[in-house]
Protein backbone atom coordinates (compact mmCIF):
# COMPACT_ATOMS: atom_id res chain seq x y z
CA UNK A 1 0.00 0.00 0.00
CA UNK A 2 1.25 3.47 -0.84
CA UNK A 3 1.19 6.53 1.37
CA UNK A 4 -1.68 8.77 0.57
CA UNK A 5 -3.83 11.25 2.40
CA UNK A 6 -5.95 9.69 4.76
CA UNK A 7 -9.53 9.53 4.89
CA UNK A 8 -11.46 10.39 8.92
CA UNK A 9 -11.53 6.61 9.74
CA UNK A 10 -8.28 5.93 8.81
CA UNK A 11 -6.56 8.58 10.65
CA UNK A 12 -9.21 7.75 13.81
CA UNK A 13 -7.21 4.11 13.61
CA UNK A 14 -3.99 5.69 13.93
CA UNK A 15 -4.33 8.64 16.08
CA UNK A 16 -6.30 6.23 18.41
CA UNK A 17 -4.35 3.19 18.29
CA UNK A 18 -1.75 4.10 21.49
CA UNK A 19 -4.78 3.59 23.48
CA UNK A 20 -6.88 1.35 21.37
CA UNK A 21 -4.09 -1.31 21.38
CA UNK A 22 -3.39 -0.98 25.78
CA UNK A 23 -7.25 -1.98 25.97
CA UNK A 24 -6.71 -4.49 23.21
CA UNK A 25 -3.78 -6.11 25.30
CA UNK A 26 -5.27 -6.23 27.75
CA UNK A 27 -7.89 -8.91 26.51
CA UNK A 28 -5.63 -10.71 24.67
CA UNK A 29 -4.26 -11.46 27.45
CA UNK A 30 -7.42 -12.32 29.09
CA UNK A 31 -8.23 -14.46 25.54
CA UNK A 32 -5.09 -16.42 25.94
CA UNK A 33 -5.20 -17.03 30.17
CA UNK A 34 -8.61 -18.62 29.05
CA UNK A 35 -7.58 -20.46 26.31
CA UNK A 36 -5.12 -21.93 28.28
CA UNK A 37 -8.02 -22.73 30.96
CA UNK A 38 -10.21 -24.49 28.95
CA UNK A 39 -7.65 -26.96 27.29
CA UNK A 40 -6.86 -27.55 31.22
CA UNK A 41 -9.97 -28.65 32.63
CA UNK A 42 -10.72 -31.74 34.53
CA UNK A 43 -9.93 -33.92 31.38
CA UNK A 44 -9.81 -31.76 28.73
CA UNK A 45 -5.98 -32.55 28.09
CA UNK A 46 -7.05 -36.17 27.56
CA UNK A 47 -9.43 -35.28 25.26
CA UNK A 48 -8.13 -32.62 23.45
CA UNK A 49 -4.75 -33.63 23.87
CA UNK A 50 -4.14 -29.75 23.18
CA UNK A 51 -1.15 -27.39 26.03
CA UNK A 52 -0.71 -23.93 25.62
CA UNK A 53 2.13 -22.46 27.03
CA UNK A 54 2.60 -18.14 27.22
CA UNK A 55 5.71 -16.91 26.06
CA UNK A 56 8.36 -15.91 28.29
CA UNK A 57 7.88 -12.24 27.12
CA UNK A 58 4.71 -10.52 24.97
CA UNK A 59 1.17 -11.64 24.44
CA UNK A 60 2.04 -14.76 22.12
CA UNK A 61 1.80 -18.60 23.15
CA UNK A 62 2.49 -21.85 21.72
CA UNK A 63 0.32 -24.63 21.33
CA UNK A 64 1.28 -28.60 21.21
CA UNK A 65 -1.38 -30.08 19.67
CA UNK A 66 -2.08 -33.62 17.95
CA UNK A 67 -1.26 -31.81 15.00
CA UNK A 68 1.72 -31.14 15.50
CA UNK A 69 3.31 -27.60 17.20
CA UNK A 70 2.21 -23.80 16.56
CA UNK A 71 2.66 -20.47 17.84
CA UNK A 72 0.41 -17.62 17.84
CA UNK A 73 2.10 -14.16 17.28
CA UNK A 74 0.80 -10.99 18.66
CA UNK A 75 1.17 -7.75 16.03
CA UNK A 76 -0.39 -4.30 16.45
CA UNK A 77 -2.00 -4.23 13.33
CA UNK A 78 -5.14 -2.02 11.66
CA UNK A 79 -7.86 -4.67 10.06
CA UNK A 80 -11.02 -4.00 9.27
CA UNK A 81 -10.14 0.03 10.19
CA UNK A 82 -9.31 -0.38 13.73
CA UNK A 83 -6.44 -0.51 15.77
CA UNK A 84 -6.36 -4.08 17.28
CA UNK A 85 -4.05 -7.03 18.28
CA UNK A 86 -4.18 -9.81 15.38
CA UNK A 87 -3.32 -13.37 16.40
CA UNK A 88 -1.60 -14.62 13.68
CA UNK A 89 -1.27 -18.58 14.24
CA UNK A 90 1.73 -20.15 12.73
CA UNK A 91 2.20 -23.93 12.30
CA UNK A 92 5.78 -25.64 12.48
CA UNK A 93 6.22 -27.44 9.46
CA UNK A 94 9.27 -28.74 7.29
CA UNK A 95 9.71 -26.55 3.95
CA UNK A 96 11.36 -27.10 0.56
CA UNK A 97 14.89 -28.37 0.76
CA UNK A 98 14.20 -29.80 4.91
CA UNK A 99 14.47 -26.22 6.02
CA UNK A 100 12.29 -25.62 9.24
CA UNK A 101 9.91 -23.08 9.19
CA UNK A 102 6.36 -22.17 9.80
CA UNK A 103 3.20 -21.24 7.58
CA UNK A 104 0.25 -19.06 8.72
CA UNK A 105 -2.54 -21.46 9.52
CA UNK A 106 -5.21 -18.72 10.74
CA UNK A 107 -5.65 -15.02 12.12
CA UNK A 108 -7.96 -13.66 14.47
CA UNK A 109 -8.56 -10.00 15.98
CA UNK A 110 -9.22 -8.29 19.03
CA UNK A 111 -10.24 -4.94 19.90
CA UNK A 112 -9.92 -2.60 22.37
CA UNK A 113 -13.54 -3.71 23.08
CA UNK A 114 -12.83 -7.58 23.99
CA UNK A 115 -14.54 -8.21 20.77
CA UNK A 116 -12.59 -11.36 18.90
CA UNK A 117 -13.44 -11.65 15.12
CA UNK A 118 -11.82 -13.71 12.55
CA UNK A 119 -9.12 -11.70 10.50
CA UNK A 120 -10.67 -12.69 6.73
CA UNK A 121 -14.01 -11.35 6.84
CA UNK A 122 -14.55 -9.78 10.70
CA UNK A 123 -16.96 -12.28 11.52
CA UNK A 124 -17.24 -11.99 15.72
CA UNK A 125 -15.99 -15.24 17.09
CA UNK A 126 -16.10 -14.03 20.60
CA UNK A 127 -16.67 -11.18 23.27
CA UNK A 128 -14.81 -11.15 26.28
CA UNK A 129 -16.50 -7.88 27.34
CA UNK A 130 -19.70 -9.45 28.98
CA UNK A 131 -20.97 -9.97 32.08
CA UNK A 132 -21.96 -13.97 31.79
CA UNK A 133 -18.19 -15.91 32.27
CA UNK A 134 -19.47 -19.32 31.43
CA UNK A 135 -20.71 -17.80 28.07
CA UNK A 136 -16.86 -16.12 27.53
CA UNK A 137 -15.31 -19.71 28.27
CA UNK A 138 -17.36 -21.13 25.99
CA UNK A 139 -16.88 -19.42 23.19
CA UNK A 140 -12.76 -18.81 23.47
CA UNK A 141 -13.09 -22.49 23.92
CA UNK A 142 -15.27 -22.49 20.12
CA UNK A 143 -12.34 -20.65 18.92
CA UNK A 144 -9.58 -22.65 20.42
CA UNK A 145 -11.01 -25.93 18.68
CA UNK A 146 -11.45 -23.97 15.56
CA UNK A 147 -7.46 -22.87 15.85
CA UNK A 148 -6.32 -26.34 16.38
CA UNK A 149 -8.32 -27.42 13.45
CA UNK A 150 -6.88 -24.95 11.19
CA UNK A 151 -3.37 -26.71 12.43
CA UNK A 152 -4.70 -30.08 11.55
CA UNK A 153 -6.08 -29.04 8.47
CA UNK A 154 -2.79 -27.76 7.31
CA UNK A 155 -1.59 -30.29 4.82
CA UNK A 156 2.28 -29.26 5.48
CA UNK A 157 3.51 -31.07 8.53
CA UNK A 158 7.00 -31.73 10.26
CA UNK A 159 9.33 -34.12 9.47
CA UNK A 160 11.95 -34.46 12.30
CA UNK A 161 14.17 -37.06 9.72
Amino acid sequence: MNVKILDQAQHRAVRDAKGNLKKAAEFADEFRTILQHQFAKPGAPEAWGVDVEFDSSGLGFKLKTPFGLARAIAVSSIIHGKSQIRYVIEKEVTLEGDVHGHVKVAAICIDEFGVVSAEDDGDKLANLNVIDESQVHREVGEVGVSIVHAIGAEERYFSQQ
